[in-house]
């Protein structure tokens, strides 16, 4: 069995993100795109997290909880967790 993803993705709460960036728009896009899991990594907030996983609640998208940490260096370290 296939599965496909995208482990790195970003909301309008992010610096480079866009305010087209809604849950409900990530969440219908990564659908549409044939996605089956994802994870919201924005950087250093998991704010919108939760607003995403009850919008693929209706859905069979897997939303992975995320977060994308800058470090003292100034390295972006993608980070996933079990859950919130």
């Amino acid at each position: 069995m296939n599965l496909y993803y995208d482990l790195h993705i970003h909301t309008a709460l992010s610096p480079c993100g866009d305010e087209d960036m809604t849950p409900n728009n990530i969440v219908n896009m990564a659908l549409l795109k044939g996605l089956d899991i994802i994870a919201i990594t924005d950087h250093n907030s998991c704010e919108n997290v939760q607003a995403i996983i009850e919008v693929a609640e209706k859905t069979s998208l897997l939303v992975i909880p995320g977060m994308e940490i800058e470090t003292a260096e100034e390295v972006h370290v993608v980070t996933l967790f079990p859950n919130l």
